[in-house]
């Protein structure tokens, strides 16, 4: 508590000015005092066995979502690499530096954003900051299925990074409004663990749905490449009008 807390009025003593700011500093000891004994009585009212199965609970519904949650973050922004090897880069004619340029665009507004969207959470509160964040990425991952060519790319990957900016530090922020200090730490580890974990298995899954290359049926208004195969190196390659360019 600063001197600054008490507005300075014309001829005011400065020990006046000083036993103000001890009264104050004294009144928000006590008021954090009678907090904290509240909150050790409401807790003091379950027994041992009650507190760890309430605290179960909460790590199944809150770390185990959360963790979940983080997997798929981790998959929408790192799986540019696997998409240009499954035949993206040839689809949008990925040469020079127009990856590097891709895959960067993302972590400047990811960076930068991270602050102010903290201040947001603070503001709106996790309940619903988090599921609509999570939400509006998910829509601008749909988009990315119908991009036709790779400049399309840069401005979904800014915004990509916008919506995805503040969700570990909100996913952070809300840990540590159910745990104490010393079993926070566990979670955390646990959070990030499972969101680690999961993603690696994002290749597989990857490797899975290129399987599904030329097996599709979609209508003609999806606007899908075609182009030389095995079977025909010679045939010619386009992309037929429609929305987006499916191979």
């Amino acid at each position: 508590m600063t001197s600054y807390d008490v507005p300075l009025e014309k001829g005011l003593d400065i020990d006046e000015i000083e036993r103000a700011n001890s009264t104050l500093e004294q009144v928000n000891t006590k008021s954090s005092a009678n907090s904290d004994k509240l909150n050790d009585a409401r807790i003091a009212a379950f027994t041992p066995e009650e507190q760890k199965k309430i605290i179960s609970r909460i790590d199944r519904r809150l770390v185990l979502t959360l963790g979940f949650l983080y997997c798929v973050s981790l998959m929408d922004r790192t799986n540019t690499g696997i998409a240009v090897v499954a035949g993206m880069g040839v689809d949008l004619v990925l040469t020079g530096n127009r990856y590097s340029v891709m895959v960067l665009l993302f972590f400047i507004t990811y960076v930068l954003l991270q602050p102010p969207a903290t201040v947001v959470l603070r503001k709106v509160g996790p309940r619903i900051f988090l599921p609509t964040i999570t939400l509006l990425w998910g829509v601008t991952m749909i988009c990315f299925g119908f991009v036709k060519e790779w400049t399309d790319l840069i401005p979904l990957r800014l915004i990509l990074g916008v919506f995805e900016a503040g969700f570990f530090p909100g996913c952070a922020y809300l840990l540590s409004c159910w745990y104490p200090r010393y079993e926070l730490q566990k979670r955390n580890a646990v959070f990030y663990l499972i969101g680690s974990m999961a993603s690696a298995f994002s290749g597989i899954l990857a490797y899975g749905f290129s399987q599904l290359k030329n097996h599709g049926s979609g209508p003609a208004w999806w606007g899908q490449h075609y182009g030389p195969t095995e079977a025909n190196p010679t045939a010619p390659s386009g992309i037929l009008p429609g929305l987006a360019g499916w191979r």
